[in-house]
C-alpha cells in the first residue's frame, strides 16, 4: 500500500509541474473571447485583485495608419473604450508625450476614474515592429470639475509588427487599477472590455480617410519608408 501511495504522490507531483511548466510557458494568460478574428485573454497580476488583458488581431492598414490614430489624442474618446476625454498635457516630440485621461465607470454611484499618462513611441526596423507605452505617472493635476478619482496605476502597452506594407499585427495589453471602491467583477468586465472593444475599434478608426492622409504626411511613414529602402526595417513574422 505504501508502495503505491508513494507512485500516486509521485504520478500526482509530475503532473501539478507539467500543469504549472504549462502556465508558465505562456505566461498564465487565459483566452476567454475570440471573435471577428480578435483573440482575448486575460490573467491574474500577483498581488492584486485585479486582472490583466489583452487584445490581438490583424488589420488590414499600414503600420503608419494606425500610429496616426494613437497620436491623436484628443480623438481617444471615439474609439478607446469608455474614454470620455483626452487632453494633451505636454509633447515632448512627436514620439513621447504626457496626457490626461478621463475613464467613464458604466455602473451607478461610481465616479470616473482618471490619470495623467506618459506616452513613448519606439521603434525595431530589424523587427518589423513599433510598441507604444503608457504609464500612469504621479504628476500633479487637478480636474477643472475637481471630481472623479485618480487611478492608482495604469499600464498599456500597443504592439504594431507589420505582416505586409498593408497589414498589421497588433496586440493591445492593459493593467488598471482603479483606487477607490471598485468591486473585482465589475473591474474584470470593463478591462475586458478596454482591450478587446479597443482593438476592434481601432481597426474601424483606421479605415477612416483622415488618418488615411494624415498618415501619408506624418511622421511615421517617411521613418519607415527610409528603413524599408535601406534594408532596415523587415517584414514580421508575429
Amino acid at each position: 500500500m505504501r508502495t503505491r501511495l508513494q507512485w500516486l504522490s509521485a504520478g500526482l507531483m509530475a503532473m501539478t509541474l507539467f500543469v504549472t511548466a504549462a502556465v508558465s510557458a505562456d505566461g498564465g494568460w487565459k483566452q476567454w473571447k475570440t471573435e471577428n478574428g480578435i483573440v482575448g485573454y486575460e490573467r491574474p497580476v500577483p498581488g492584486s485583485k485585479y486582472i490583466e488583458t489583452k487584445a490581438e488581431t490583424e488589420i488590414d492598414a499600414p503600420m503608419e495608419v494606425l500610429l496616426e490614430v494613437l497620436m491623436d489624442i484628443p480623438n481617444f474618446s471615439k474609439w478607446m473604450h469608455d474614454c470620455k476625454a483626452a487632453v494633451l498635457l505636454e509633447k515632448e516630440n512627436d514620439f513621447h508625450r504626457v496626457l490626461y485621461f478621463n475613464q467613464n465607470v458604466p455602473v451607478i454611484g461610481q465616479s470616473d476614474r482618471w490619470a495623467v499618462i506618459d506616452s513613448s513611441t519606439t521603434y525595431d526596423h530589424a523587427a518589423g515592429s513599433c510598441t507604444t507605452v503608457l504609464e500612469s505617472i504621479d504628476r500633479p493635476y487637478q480636474r477643472p470639475d475637481g471630481k472623479g478619482i485618480r487611478m492608482n496605476r495604469y499600464t498599456g502597452t500597443f504592439e504594431l509588427k507589420m505582416l505586409s506594407r498593408d497589414k498589421t499585427w497588433v496586440r493591445y495589453t492593459a493593467f488598471s487599477d482603479p483606487g477607490g471602491f471598485a468591486p473585482a467583477f465589475v473591474a474584470k468586465a470593463t478591462l475586458r472590455k478596454v482591450t478587446f472593444n479597443g482593438v476592434q475599434n481601432w481597426a474601424r478608426m483606421a479605415k477612416d480617410p483622415h488618418y488615411i492622409q494624415a498618415a501619408q504626411a506624418g511622421v511615421a511613414k517617411p521613418i519607415i519608408d527610409q528603413a524599408i529602402a535601406g534594408g532596415i526595417h523587415k517584414l514580421s513574422k508575429k
